[in-house]
């Protein structure tokens, strides 16, 4: 509407109405017309997504974008974590005398994944890579045997107190203190969820497994070694 149709309005309004009640009149419909922009504006305007939750820290988990991202976080550092505590575990295995390297072997799973539960139930292996440490002892007794995990073993097998172990004796014998240092190393709850196996040949001794554990199972390790040869196992 230009400005002579206004100024027709107004003179058809003074006509008719007194100045005060033209006022109030065109008052009111311009209050109206910007009732009715602003109602417009905003169902039909765009919405922004809020600064704060854009610019979240990913520690904060008090925001939807917060959360998100702190959990993509936590995935992506995750890997990277597990390798530093590998390479933590190795540098102090041969600190303690063990040679370390990395190797596929047949091993059965010990995840919780449903599928991966039933294979290992059925005693099913499959090939992972597996830390193999290698202590360049000779172990004397001149026995050689292996202990392999086996969860399908339901019941102690012969010789072991703990279900879900196979001790192959391949040469020689072992003696009860022999058989009690297995037994009590294979006794650590930690061998539930993870995965470990040994084979002692005439000069040596291997130990492979995930690696998750750290020194503390180093520790072990080496304690078994240690009893094995001052046994005269």
């Amino acid at each position: 509407m230009d400005m002579e149709g206004i100024d027709i309005i107004i003179r058809s309004l003074r006509e008719k109405l007194p100045i005060e009640a033209v006022g109030f009149v065109l008052g009111a419909g311009v209050l109206i017309l910007f009732i009715v922009l602003a109602f417009f504006l905003r169902r039909y305007q765009h919405v922004e997504p809020p600064m704060e939750a854009i610019n979240a820290p990913i520690t904060d988990d008090t925001t939807f974008t917060g959360r998100m991202r702190a959990r993509a976080a936590k995935v992506a550092t995750m890997p990277g974590k597990i390798l530093k505590d590998k390479l933590k575990t190795r540098e102090a295995a041969m600190a303690m005398g063990f040679i370390v390297d990395e190797i596929e072997r047949d091993l059965p799973s010990m995840e919780k994944d449903k599928d991966k539960e039933a294979e290992a139930k059925a005693g099913l292996l499959e090939r992972v890579p597996c830390g193999r440490y290698y202590f360049p002892e000779h172990v004397t007794g001149g026995a050689e045997w292996k202990l392999l995990r086996r969860p399908s073993q339901s019941m102690p097998a012969p010789l072991l107190l703990t279900p879900g172990w196979v001790l192959q004796i391949e040469k020689g014998e072992l003696p009860h203190l022999a058989i009690g240092a297995i037994n009590h190393l294979i006794a650590d709850k930690h061998w539930q969820k993870h995965v470990v196996e040994i084979e002692v040949k005439r000069n040596s001794i291997h130990f492979y497994w995930d690696e998750f554990g750290g020194k503390e199972k180093l520790e072990a390790f080496k304690t078994l070694v240690e009893k094995l040869n001052q046994r005269s196992v």
